[in-house]
């Protein structure tokens, strides 16, 4: 272990033991779309900017830089990355050249507990007669200043692994770490919201690469600690991120929390949504339009509105705040939203704060309708109208009017990169909210699914959507004249009961099968396609065959 200072709070390398296993390397795909040339890797409030050509290039915790450089050599000589260095969740995989025979491999992972960067380096290639080399890593600080360094001696048998422990002060703590740190990557990979598994989208079998890339995205938006290391402060800021600019991390704030949450919720990441909806209540900037409108889905998607009883004081205060041409892009009008808020608080009864907000209501409903809404993206394909509400709901006014999902960039595109974290959840929220036209209401078990079928989709699979402790997956399949949809609740306590109305790209219906009965189903045309919409409870699922009428 490296001396220092007692009073020097800058992270201090601990040399471990050499384990004989090695570190589990990330589970990333090695398509080049998602291997994006700058991204975050987060763990345990840490936040480790990397570089797919250079690798590592700094290491934050909040807004402190703990180092902005990673510098290694071997025998005296400084190593080249030989790119790329691919990411994953909490932890990255990379080389060095050392000569043509022997390549130096570097295997990283940023634990929770303790908060931590674990970095590993091993020898690869052709072992020949030479003395196994020496390698020497040093951490930089501004202008390239060296802040520490240590020299380890390599083996060809193990590999070496250091530790960097910003505030730690038993390091001994460290040996227990290394012992077991492959369990704990395998616990990463299970631990987001259990047992639900994240969202998925596949058409005609291949993942939507895009959602999987941005549901990636908000599960290390949080930066929330063990619970041994959260302030103990509950009005403690807690940061979120919002993207890498050139000056590095940056976090959100004031409505952007509430795009967080919007985005997490629909992804079905309930408690990272009741985490920004509580940042987001904490924050002064929050307009109030924002945080009703995120309060209000919160309840109606986790179906659990007893979080807004803490919350009523905000919420009554947001309500007296509103004004009549009050106006978030992506929100429905205030007379609206404060409608969705009391229909959340049905469950939990009468009391002041629901009589003040419904007299805020009947005041704002006496004023004159606001402007139209939508969701704008960040550095969209597309610039122009759009167009009419994706679910049918047009007339709707609590609807929120989406971007296609075409017009989003991959959230792993550089042009989003300061902004990555609400890209990624307007990404979702196009998605689900707007390409399958989802509105829910939890507490109540029920939910609208009206999804937009694409005429050159041949198969569409989506799994995990969550509404309240429901899992529901959707399935569709073209055969010619033959469109079959089914409806699985997997798991809940009760039956969900749906409407569901997808939009389906025929020209008029010959007749409509539910369970394989012929049923008398409400249908009517719409653009270029046909919509039907029929009710019915998920016990636990429903199947639909549509039988196209042929064109002579």
């Amino acid at each position: 272990m490296i001396d220092r200072d007692p009073s020097d709070h800058r992270p201090f390398l601990v040399l471990t033991p050499r384990p004989r296993s090695h570190l589990v390397g990330p589970h990333e795909a090695e398509s080049p779309v998602s291997r994006p040339v700058s991204g975050l890797v987060t763990g345990g409030g840490l936040v480790a900017v990397m570089d797919s050509a250079r690798g590592l290039q700094a290491l934050w915790r909040g807004e402190e830089p703990l180092f902005l450089g990673l510098s290694l050599q071997l025998d005296g000589s400084d190593l080249l990355p030989h790119p790329p260095f691919s990411w994953g969740k909490g932890s990255w995989i990379g080389r060095y050249r050392v000569d043509p025979n022997l390549t130096l491999v570097e295997r990283a992972l940023l634990p929770d507990d303790p908060p931590g960067l674990v970095l590993q380096w091993s020898l690869g290639g052709y072992r020949d007669k030479r003395a196994p080399p020496t390698l020497t890593v040093r951490l930089l600080g501004r202008d390239s200043k060296s802040l520490y360094d240590c020299v380890i001696q390599m083996t060809y048998e193990h590999p070496a692994t250091v530790c960097i422990i910003p505030d730690e002060a038993d390091p001994s703590r460290t040996e227990m770490l290394i012992l077991g740190l492959r369990e704990r990557e395998r616990l990463r990979e299970r631990r987001a919201d259990p047992p639900f598994q994240p969202l998925e989208i596949s058409i005609d079998g291949r993942t939507v690469d895009e959602l999987q890339a941005a549901i990636d995205i908000l599960t290390e938006a949080g930066l929330e600690g063990p619970p041994n290391t959260r302030p103990p402060d509950p009005e403690a800021r807690e940061l979120f991120l919002r993207g890498l600019s050139a000056d590095g991390p940056s976090y959100l704030s004031g409505a952007e929390l509430v795009e967080l949450g919007l985005g997490a919720l629909a992804a079905g990441l309930q408690g990272l949504g009741r985490r920004a909806l509580e940042a987001a209540a904490r924050d002064s900037s929050t307009p109030p339009l924002a945080i009703l409108y995120l309060a209000a889905q919160y309840a109606l998607w986790s179906g659990d509105p007893n979080l807004l009883t803490r919350l009523m004081p905000t919420l009554a205060k947001a309500g007296g705040a509103l004004e009549t041409g009050a106006r978030v892009p992506t929100l429905p009008t205030p007379s609206e939203t404060l409608r969705l808020v009391l229909d959340a608080l049905e469950p939990l009864g009468e009391d002041p704060c629901t009589e003040s907000l419904g007299r805020e209501l009947q005041r704002l409903d006496r004023a004159t309708a606001g402007l139209g809404r939508s969701l704008p993206t960040v550095r969209s394909r597309t610039v122009g109208d759009v167009g009419p509400s994706p679910d049918g709901t047009e007339s709707d006014p609590a609807a929120v009017r989406l971007e296609p999902v075409a017009a989003f960039e991959h959230p792993y595109f550089s042009g989003v990169a300061p902004a990555r974290t609400v890209h990624s959840s307007r990404l979702i929220r196009a998605w689900v909210e707007g390409q399958l036209g989802l509105r829910a209401d939890g507490a109540f078990g029920r939910l609208r699914l009206a999804p937009r079928l694409q005429p050159e989709w041949g198969r569409m699979t989506v799994r995990g959507l969550r509404i309240g402790d429901a899992r529901i997956d959707l399935s569709y399949q073209r055969n010619d004249d033959l469109f079959d949809l089914e409806l699985n609740q997997q798991t809940g306590r009760f039956p969900c009961n749906v409407v569901f109305a997808p939009l389906l790209p025929i020209a008029e219906i010959e007749r409509i099968e539910i369970g394989g009965a012929r049923a008398d189903v409400r249908s009517w045309p719409e653009g270029e396609g046909v919509r039907i919409e029929c009710q019915f409870p998920l016990d636990p699922g429903r199947s639909i065959r549509v039988v196209a009428r042929r064109t002579r």
